[in-house]
């Protein structure tokens, strides 16, 4: 008979270790979910936020440049410049080339992390490509030193198509920030639940 007290106490004290056992493993199975959750946020707000954000602004930053130095032109063929003109050409074609390069960088980080397309793209793939049409008209013209016909297309469309493109990378911007903001409330979030399990 007591024997059979003994094996039920083991039991007893077997089936206690085993409920605890059972409960640490299932918080730190939830910690280590957790942690991975806030891994994952992390390298996303990295990855997806801050670079593709840096990417936009860079290429945003480029189209800016390319209309300055076609703004800066204007005067130079006033003055009859032909060097400072084509010195311009040449950073309107190179500040043209790094707009697309570095939105195209982008885009692959956008789709890369599984984000579905949104209508930004459109619209910056359509507006790029009217103003990159212009933008080689407008150097034609300016090779030519012909203050006039540079004047009537960049005061006109050039200017329009100009700002939907940076609108285009504004919206597009916005969603990476919002995409950001949420991988930061997530990570913290997660954060928040692992003190929670340690009781701190």
């Amino acid at each position: 008979m007591a024997s059979f007290r003994n094996l039920r106490l083991r039991w007893k004290l077997f089936g206690v270790f085993f409920i605890i056992i059972l409960v640490f493993l299932a918080g730190f199975l939830f910690i280590l979910t957790s942690l991975r959750t806030i891994n994952q946020a992390t390298v996303e707000i990295y990855n997806d936020g801050l670079i593709g954000i840096e990417r936009l602004i860079e290429a945003d930053r480029d189209a800016y440049q390319s209309s300055v130095a076609v703004a800066q032109s204007f005067e130079l063929m006033r003055e009859g410049d032909e060097e400072g003109t084509k010195k311009r050409v040449k950073d309107v074609e190179d500040n043209m080339r790094q707009v697309q390069e570095r939105f195209s960088a982008f885009e692959k980080i956008f789709y890369d992390s599984g984000k579905t397309a949104v209508p930004a793209f459109e619209a910056f793939n359509t507006n790029y490509k009217r103003w990159s049409a212009l933008s080689g008209l407008l150097t034609a013209n300016m090779s030519r030193m012909d203050f006039a016909a540079s004047a009537t297309i960049y005061y006109g469309e050039y200017l329009e198509v100009f700002e939907k493109m940076r609108g285009a990378m504004d919206d597009l911007t916005n969603v990476m920030l919002e995409e950001t903001e949420k991988n930061y409330k997530d990570s913290m979030a997660a954060y928040s639940r692992v003190l929670a399990t340690l009781g701190a």
